[in-house]
C-alpha cells in the first residue's frame, strides 16, 4: 500500500513585469520515507530554472486510502484530466457477523475532476459495483499534482540530509 505525504512548496518567479510573484503549491508524493519525499520536491524545484528563493514548507503523511489520476493526451503527452484534485471520503458498508449489525469502514481517496460533481461521477466509474459503498463527502483540495512512486528514481538521487 503506498504512503502518500502531503508537501507543500513555496518559491518565486518572475511575473509580467519583472517583480517577483510568490507561488505556493501543495501535492502528494508516494514515497517510503520524508527523506525521498523531501529529496523528490528538491527535484522537483530544480526542474523550474525560473523559480527563486525555494522553499519546502511542510511534509506530513497523508491518509490516504488510494489516489486516482485521470490523465487525457494533450499534444502527445499524457496530462491531467481536471483542473483539481478532489478528496473523497467513502465508507465501505460491511456486516458484522457477531454482532448482527452493520460496519462502516471509512477510507479517503482523491481523484482528479474539473468539480465535485464530476469527482464523484469519476469516483463511482473507478469503483465500479464490486462492494457496498457510500461517498460521504468531496471536498476540493489544493494539492496541484501527485508524484506517483517510481523505483527507478530511486539509483538518481541523491538523498538529503
Amino acid at each position: 500500500m503506498p504512503i502518500y505525504y502531503q508537501c507543500g512548496l513555496s518559491y518565486k518567479i518572475p511575473g509580467p513585469k519583472g517583480k517577483l510573484l510568490k507561488v505556493s503549491e501543495e501535492l502528494l508524493v508516494d514515497a517510503i520515507t520524508y527523506g525521498e519525499a523531501e529529496t523528490r520536491m528538491h527535484k522537483l524545484i530544480e526542474e523550474r530554472p525560473d523559480a527563486q528563493e525555494w522553499k519546502v514548507k511542510k511534509i506530513a503523511v497523508a491518509k490516504v486510502s488510494e489516489v486516482f489520476k485521470i490523465l487525457t493526451i494533450v499534444e502527445g503527452k499524457d496530462a491531467l484530466d481536471g483542473e483539481s484534485f478532489f478528496k473523497l471520503r467513502v465508507e465501505y458498508l460491511t456486516f458484522d457477523e457477531k454482532t448482527q449489525k452493520e460496519k462502516r469502514v471509512p477510507y479517503t481517496m482523491y481523484i482528479n475532476a474539473d468539480d465535485p460533481k464530476q469527482a464523484i461521477e469519476r469516483l463511482k466509474q473507478e469503483l465500479g459495483q464490486v462492494q457496498d459503498y457510500e461517498i460521504v463527502s468531496s471536498i476540493k483540495t489544493k494539492v496541484v499534482d501527485v508524484l506517483d512512486y517510481k523505483p527507478q528514481e530511486l539509483s538518481q538521487i541523491t538523498f538529503v540530509n
